[in-house]
């Protein structure tokens, strides 16, 4: 892959500032608490003299600072100054050297070469990075907006008057005071609600370092500039990323603007509804990563697409259908309100089982999962249990509408005519991880399923035939349930008590990393009393995926850790 000369690491940048404010004493932080859907990159904070100080930074690694990037950063200068009195805090732009940086101010009425530099004129810190060494923080450094009102005060207005230059120190508070007055007037009476931002940043900062999985370098720019450009909402980013990775590399689209409506609705029916639109995008990128490092560590052969374009397809694609299962629970709830008559079940799919091909597609995915099952599947009685399962597959899609088996009957649909994409290397392993993904489905298979509720799942239950989910047999269905079990920020549940766990929680990601034989996923978690109860709650989760996933010559180790400590809390270990 070529070298990026003209463009630096988002990911480095953001190391570099952060190393160098540690040098001078300022702790870290790149969550800001007051509003943490606003992007800010690093926040910086140090006593001195007493006094709390702050730095705000904006880090851009992209190839041009235009005009409108100069209004958000007023913007930046206005909303902070609601928060913190406006001479505690300054605001700096990092940007590459190379970067072309328009200074003269979007307002200036003056020719270019008489205008003021906007960021000089406006204390806002320009701060041009060549390298780890070469930082040059004199390019505009960064002021208070009262040491701006000081200085234009002084040169200005009490230029040749001695005795407003002896009252500044009194005058300045003044003005400051109703300045800043002001601006929480305005500020209170139109509220400020920014886009909603589910995407972990850490998780972000890693895919920037892909080694490598074939989309590091699509993945490089649109991770990059979204970070730097600080337009789009994670909805808007999610879209267009995954549009883009199928329109390379499946030369089609995944997301139609029907797909994005019915979501909407989704979460306009369902306050409690849990996402499943950024979760897939999650649940990609965090796949990438694992995979990413298997390749670099050569535990998995790459061939005809699999196991990275088969991954593109099973992430992006599991939770596709899931606005067919709420379809039913949505019809009827209309029919109630609307005519007060009660109808169970609206959406018919027995005729299309078979009219559709679905039998032949499911007659795929069981045979291709076969492989890793034990007990009896030879002869009369093989086939019986065969035809038992096939039952079970036949009412979770024609009874319960099953997201997973009705996604992964789907794309064997969508792409049964697709010459340029390998069936069985990457089309077949993406249905079948899809196909089993849901808990309604692999718990069942594996004999421990709770939720009873009819006599074909219960005999499937009994049979268990899905004792181990064996990596080395199907590494896209073991990747898909664990990363879709570990992916849990910036999501939502429908128990409320467990949603009030999962905020005060605040998951997050930490790292990820390749130790010997062992994948490393850290994660962190605020620990209270009630987030100690979701932890718990995960325990149970993660128990039943120990004893479901296996894989030899290799640990999976997921951690949670107390980010108060910085300490581990529980882990958990799946191997052979």
């Amino acid at each position: 892959m070529p070298r990026r000369a003209s463009q630096l690491n988002f990911y480095d940048m953001v190391s570099w500032l952060s190393d160098e404010f540690k040098r001078d004493g300022y702790s870290i932080s790149d969550i800001y608490e007051e509003a943490p859907n606003l992007p800010i990159d690093l926040i910086c904070t140090k006593k001195d003299k007493g006094k709390q100080e702050f730095y705000f930074v904006i880090v851009a690694a992209i190839n041009e600072i235009s005009e409108d990037f100069q209004k958000r950063l007023f913007f930046y200068q206005y909303f902070l100054s609601l928060h913190y009195r406006p001479y505690e805090y300054k605001i700096i732009l990092a940007v590459p050297s190379s970067a072309k940086v328009v200074t003269v101010p979007f307002y200036a009425d003056e020719p270019e070469e008489k205008a003021k530099d906007f960021y000089e004129e406006n204390g806002i810190g320009l701060w041009k990075i060549t390298s780890k060494n070469n930082i040059d923080k004199t390019t505009c450094p960064a002021t208070t907006l009262r040491e701006r009102i000081e200085k234009d005060f002084i040169s200005v207005i009490a230029k040749e008057d001695k005795k407003l230059l002896r009252k500044t120190s009194e005058i300045i508070p003044f003005v400051d005071k109703f300045i800043h007055h002001s601006v929480l007037g305005i500020a209170g009476f139109y509220p400020i609600e920014f886009t909603a931002r589910y995407i972990d940043p850490t998780l972000l900062l890693k895919v920037l370092k892909l080694k490598k999985v074939p989309y590091r370098g699509l993945l490089f720019k649109v991770v990059s500039d979204h970070l730097s450009k600080k337009e789009k909402g994670d909805f808007d980013f999610c879209t267009d990323t995954l549009n883009k990775l199928w329109s390379k590399y499946l030369r089609t689209e995944i997301y139609p603007e029907e797909h994005r409506k019915l979501e909407n609705l989704l979460v306009e029916l369902y306050p409690e509804y849990r996402d499943h639109y950024v979760h897939q995008l999650q649940v990609f990128l965090l796949g990438a990563l694992i995979l990413d490092i298997l390749l670099d560590n050569s535990r998995i052969v790459s061939r005809n697409g699999f196991p990275c374009i088969s991954w593109l397809l099973a992430s992006s694609f599991h939770d596709f259908s899931y606005p067919i299962e709420k379809y039913d629970d949505y019809v009827s709830r209309l029919f109630k309100e609307c005519l007060g008559v009660k109808i169970w079940g609206f959406l018919g799919l027995k005729n299309d089982y078979t009219e559709y091909s679905f039998s032949s597609k499911v007659e795929y995915i069981i045979n291709s999962v076969a492989e890793c099952f034990t007990g009896t599947f030879q002869g009369v009685a093989g086939t019986d249990n065969y035809n038992k399962i096939r039952h079970f597959f036949y009412h979770s899609i024609t009874n319960n509408k099953n997201h997973g088996l009705i996604g992964s009957i789907g794309l064997l649909k969508r792409f049964e005519d697709e010459k340029n994409i390998d069936f069985s290397d990457v089309i077949l392993p993406a249905s079948v991880a899809i196909a089993l993904h849901d808990p309604c489905i692999y718990l069942t298979m594996h004999g421990s399923a709770n939720n009873i509720e009819a006599e074909c799942v219960s005999i499937v239950n009994k049979l268990a035939p899905l004792k181990k989910l064996s990596f080395e047999k199907q590494p896209l269905a073991f990747l898909l349930i664990l990363c879709d079990n570990i992916q849990d920020w910036g999501r939502h549940f429908g128990n409320i008590e467990r949603e009030k766990q999962l905020e005060e929680a605040n998951i997050r990601l930490k790292d990820i990393y390749f130790d010997s034989d062992k994948i490393v996923i850290q994660l962190l978690f605020t620990n209270t009393p009630d987030s100690r109860k979701f932890i718990r709650y995960k325990k149970s989760e993660m128990d039943n995926l120990s004893k479901l996933l296996s894989i030899s010559n290799l640990e999976f180790k997921i951690e949670y850790w107390d980010r108060e400590k910085n300490a581990m809390f529980i882990d958990f270990k799946i191997k052979q």
